[in-house]
Parts: structure tokens; sequence; C-alpha cells
């Protein structure tokens, strides 16, 4: 069973969305840990209102490299939208996602990382229409 940790960076907005996809990525057959430890998968869910909230993104990013230097480090939120050449030059992230694909975030992960899935027919199933 693949782990999968989850950080959020600012406000109950991005802490509820960091929840939701919490609970589908169980669904789905991925186990949460802390970011403090190793994972297979890291979801930063960020902030960029001071930059305060992006040296800790940034500092989040790096911690979760230097726990698992092969994860999959995907980074989520208002950072990627507002200063997306700062986070395509940040070392580890293989993913960035601004806020208008946030809520299919675990479909564009099914679909890019299948092998993390042990169950991924879950989230097809659920999504499709009647």
């Amino acid at each position: 069973m693949a782990k999968v940790a989850l950080e959020t960076v600012g406000c109950r907005l991005n802490q509820y969305e960091t929840e939701r996809l919490a609970g589908e990525l169980a669904e789905l057959g991925l186990h949460r840990v802390s970011y403090d430890e190793k994972a297979d998968l890291y979801i930063l869910n960020t902030c960029t209102v001071t930059g305060r909230a992006d040296a800790d993104c940034r500092k989040l990013i790096h911690r979760a490299r230097r726990l698992n230097d092969h994860a999959i480090i995907v980074v989520v939120g208002c950072y990627v939208v507002s200063k997306p050449e700062e986070i395509a030059e940040l070392d580890g992230v293989d993913l960035a996602i601004g806020n208008d694909q946030k809520m299919h975030l675990a479909e564009l992960l099914l679909e890019r990382y299948p092998e993390l899935f042990s169950r991924p027919r879950l989230l097809a199933d659920a999504t499709a229409s009647p």
C-alpha cells in the first residue's frame, strides 16, 4: 500500500480541501502518514499571501525530497498560480497544479501515477455518469 503525506499552508479552505483529498486518496487505497515521515507521494496545498508562506512552502518541498528522494512531490494551489516560474525552478517538484484543477487532483494522480494506487477502478466507477 502506497503512503501519502499531505500538508497545508494557508487558510481554512485549503485545510478543508486537503482533508477532502485525503479522503479520496484513502478510498483509492493510499495510506496517509505524517508529512515528516517517508512517503511515496507528498502533496503540498499552498498559499502565497505572504513571503513567509512562500518560504514555508519551499521548506516543505525540500523536506519531502530529503525524506524520500524517489517520492512524487505535488504542489497545488495559489503558490503555483502566482509564481509558476519559481515552482518550475524548484528541485524535486514533479507536478504543479493550479487552483482550477485542484478539485480533480485525485483523478489527475490516478491518470499520471497509476502505480501508486491499489484500487484504481474505484475512482473511475465513482466518476462514471449513470
